[in-house]
């Protein structure tokens, strides 16, 4: 009876060291969960704030290529205008080109009938 006693006795002392152990470990995966929490929350805070950065990021670069293709098409609406008047000029030069074709004709014409009405004198 007194080794019952005694085993009844260590047991009992095992199981005290066991509960002991038990609040321990519970204490510390309060912790870790609190800390496992803390940085979720941190993590998301910071998802939550890049998400943010990005977006806004992505509406100027969104403002930045609408900005250039306003910028674009006006660079190509001065071009075709500049070619058209490039044309036009091109157009009045080849006009101007005959009307002095056409000028030295005459002017060689002339010289042909002066020299004749000069020879014929």
């Amino acid at each position: 009876m007194g080794v019952l006693i005694e085993q009844n006795s260590a047991l009992r002392q095992q199981n005290s060291h066991l509960f002991e152990e038990l609040d321990t470990l519970r204490l510390e995966i309060a912790q870790q969960q609190i800390n496992y929490d803390q940085l979720i929350q941190k993590t998301l805070c910071n998802l939550s704030t890049t998400n943010h950065e990005l977006a806004n990021q992505l509406n100027h670069c969104q403002q930045e290529s609408n900005n250039l293709q306003k910028e674009y098409n006006h660079v190509t609406q001065t071009l075709n205008n500049l070619q058209k008047e490039y044309d036009d000029i091109k157009k009045q030069l080849n006009n101007l080109q005959k009307e002095n074709d056409h000028m030295k004709k005459q002017l060689n014409n002339l010289q042909k009938q002066n020299d004749r009405d000069t020879e014929g004198k």
